[in-house]
């Protein structure tokens, strides 16, 4: 696998410093320069040289490096890489420009994320590693091309993945990503304002009697959907609502796992009057609702996550929390912006992506009894 080059990484730390620096001010030591990039004296003099011959700085003896005082432009960054992690086959076919983008949560992600680079005069490089490429580090191929210099990670699992990244001084800001550590210049959801906002609903409409459908998987945790389900758990007990182990139930993936997911649910002595799922699981519940005698909006109420295709297709069409796409991918560029400008988010720091709620006829008032 390729490494990039000690100058280029030089090259990077550098031009950063240049973009946040006025003409005639100084820029960091060459000590630091070392420091930081990780290189030797030699390393740093090389790259120093194409910078004093383009006019860039100025190497002032006894005082240190500055930026030159003819202001000459610095180069912008004009291309932006996207590396997608852990992702399905259709979201790597979308991002390649095989198949179109379709209505789902990605789909949408990156047709977001691509008008909002053209708006800004912006190239945009998609990067989704296949399963059979895992001997291969993707982000080492990105830290390797001489042309990068910022990127966006989506669905990043691992903090580690992207050292190679940051280590050759790329500006990098990640989305969504799924780590339970998490990373500097993230932007995610916020678990509680997500299960808050389709509790509160229904609580308002009258329930008390609200299930869960969730999608955490013991033997394969991943942060957002463990916290959403914490998250469900602190909005029934501050509401003083019913509370059953029952209520709270693995939604799963498949056809077969969700409907007796819903038909478990559903056949509780205490029915629940409300329910909270994901979109994919919006068909499996209408059809047990059915074969229950149940009529959806009126016998059972239920809220959707992500606004996805499914939950408008549906009969009838759902409410649903919509996870804003174009906000989301416009927070991303201004805060890749930041972060190239030497303003990075700490971990500590996260941005929360915006969320709408979108009624339709699935929810209604709690039925008389």
């Amino acid at each position: 696998m390729a490494k990039p080059s000690s100058t280029h990484i030089v090259d990077r730390f550098i031009e950063q410093r240049l973009r946040i620096t006025e003409p005639g001010h100084a820029l960091p030591s060459v000590r630091r320069v070392m420091d930081e990039c990780r290189v030797g004296a030699a390393t740093v003099s090389e790259a120093l040289r194409s910078f004093e011959r383009r006019n860039l700085i100025e190497v002032r003896p006894q005082r240190g490096l500055f930026r030159a005082r003819t202001a000459r432009r610095v180069p912008d960054i004009d291309r932006i890489d996207i590396l997608y992690l852990n992702a399905q086959p259709d979201i790597r076919r979308m991002a390649s420009g095989l198949e179109p983008t379709d209505g789902s949560f990605h789909g949408e992600l990156i047709a977001s994320l691509t008008r909002e680079a053209q708006s800004r005069g912006l190239q945009i490089r998609f990067h989704v590693p296949a399963e059979d490429e895992s001997d291969t580090d993707p982000a080492e191929r990105i830290a390797a091309d001489v042309d990068s210099r910022a990127c966006i990670t989506v669905g990043l699992a691992e903090v580690s993945l992207i050292r190679s990244l940051t280590a050759a001084q790329l500006s990098v800001v990640n989305l969504f990503p799924s780590s339970f550590q998490m990373p500097p210049n993230a932007i995610t959801t916020d678990a509680d304002e997500v299960v808050g906002q389709q509790f509160d609903h229904l609580y308002e409409l009258g329930h008390r009697r609200i299930a869960y459908l969730h999608n955490s998987e013991a033997h394969h945790p991943h942060r957002e959907l463990l916290l959403r389900r914490e998250a469900f758990y602190r909005q029934a007990v501050t509401r003083g609502v019913s509370l059953l182990p029952a209520y709270v139930v693995f939604g799963g993936f498949s056809e077969g796992v969700q409907q007796q997911a819903a038909r478990d649910v559903l056949s509780i002595p205490d029915r629940p009057t409300g329910l909270i799922c994901a979109d994919q699981h919006l068909p499996a519940v209408y059809a047990v609702a059915a074969s229950f005698g149940l009529t959806i909006g009126r016998d059972l109420s239920v809220v959707g996550t992500d606004d996805k295709p499914v939950a408008r297709a549906v009969d009838p069409p759902a409410t649903t929390l919509q996870i804003r796409r174009t906000a989301v991918a416009q927070a991303a560029f201004d805060l890749l912006e930041k972060v190239s400008r030497g303003q990075p988010r700490p971990a500590s720091d996260m941005m929360y992506a915006e969320l709408k709620m979108v009624v339709r006829q699935s929810t209604g008032p709690v039925p008389s009894q």
